[in-house]
């Protein structure tokens, strides 16, 4: 009897501290001996970190210094270090009960965007996690469905409604500069290249790639601005229901229901390559150079791609899991890619790029009796 007192308390202990709640914990390697499990395992770059719980929605600033989180499980949003997991700061999020959309970090990382499913407004974090202000949906429209890019010299954001309206907002003085209607159902994918004269989106209810000219933004007659007639275009009926479509120079990529993604020129509206996935690709990155493009799927691999060559640079598993990648960002130097998948964050160096660095990272493997050569490879 009091065998089984013993082991119930003991179960009982161990069950309070793993459900304990916690911010960033290091993440361990993949494999251990037996006479290392006990051990502390040391934060090692290529392993990256883990989180508190499980992620609706993350962002990997540019600059590859920080990435922004919204936790589903604790309905926050947390700011931490892209290189060892710290915590810099937690944001004044939505509230309990309400599922963050959309996170975006502005060209320069000096602003942080984010929305909520349903919301009725865009918030406006500094690069700090301090809310500057809230960018509000005018009275009578539908709730927020998608989120785009920062333009404009990152001056300017918008937000795709349920209604299949898009609304714009001024980051400065946080008003209003464009309402613009495509259609009915909610538009799901938004991205705007960075000079602000065209326009990628989705209509739930079309399921087809839609493009604006949006020359009218640089318009200086402020009533022709707000008020101008735009023309929905539809592209591409190759690709149905397109999600999370990104822009970057003279770069368009979106994912496809059809299990691939697809690339276009921006300017030409040319397809330049299809991607071939086991699933529909779930987000996507540029390097800074614009040369090197990183997916990440539903089933859990990111591919890195030269846009020169239009060749596969390396492919990357994540671990023994397959919950879908949703945020991948590349350092400016394109040689470390990070991703982040239901709690966690990971690094890794890409083949051909190491450095001093990241050799030392990779033979501290064998401080947790980890085979080199299986370290080297995650």
């Amino acid at each position: 009897m009091q065998s089984n007192l013993s082991i119930t308390v003991t179960l009982v202990v161990l069950l309070l501290f793993f459900a304990r709640p916690s911010s960033v914990l290091a993440e361990p390697g993949s494999s251990f001996s037996s006479s290392s499990r006990s051990k502390e395992p040391k934060p090692i770059l290529s392993d990256g970190f883990f989180l508190g719980g499980p992620i609706s929605a993350a962002e990997i600033s540019r600059d590859f210094s920080k990435i922004v989180i919204a936790e589903m499980r604790l309905f926050g949003i947390d700011l931490h270090s892209i290189e060892n997991g710290e915590r810099l700061a937690s944001l004044d999020g939505f509230g309990k009960d309400v599922v963050v959309n959309g996170l975006r970090f502005s060209d320069n990382g000096k602003r942080i965007a984010a929305s909520a499913f349903h919301g009725n407004a865009v918030k406006l974090y500094d690069d700090k996690g301090m809310k500057i202000k809230e960018l509000a949906v005018p009275e009578g429209k539908a709730g927020i469905a998608s989120l785009s890019n920062f333009f404009l010299k990152d001056s300017k954001i918008a937000a795709g409604l349920g209604d299949g309206s898009v609304v714009a907002w001024d980051v400065e003085s946080g008003n209003v500069v464009r309402e613009m209607s495509f259609g009915s159902g909610p538009l799901l994918t938004l991205a705007i290249d960075e000079d602000g004269r065209q326009m990628f989106f989705n209509l739930e209810t079309d399921k087809a790639i839609g493009v604006s000219d949006l020359a009218a933004w640089t318009s200086n007659n402020e009533e022709q601005q707000h008020h101008a007639t735009f023309t929905k275009l539809n592209w591409d009926r190759e690709c149905e229901m397109p999600r999370n479509g990104r822009i970057f120079r003279t770069w368009y990529i979106v994912g496809c229901e059809d299990k691939t993604a697809r690339l276009y020129d921006a300017q030409s509206r040319e397809l330049r390559r299809v991607f071939d996935r086991e699933l529909p690709g779930l987000t996507f990155t540029f390097n800074h150079d614009g040369d090197r493009l990183v997916i990440g799927g539903f089933d859990a691999t990111t591919e890195v791609w030269d846009l020169k060559t239009m060749t596969l640079v390396d492919s990357l598993g994540f671990l023994n899991i397959r919950y879908p990648i949703l945020a991948v960002g590349i350092a400016p130097n394109s040689s470390v890619v990070a991703v982040a998948a239901k709690n966690r964050v990971k690094h890794w160096t890409l083949r051909g790029t190491e450095t001093s660095t990241t050799k030392k990272t990779t033979e501290e493997c064998g401080e947790v009796e980890k085979d080199k050569t299986e370290c080297k490879a995650n």
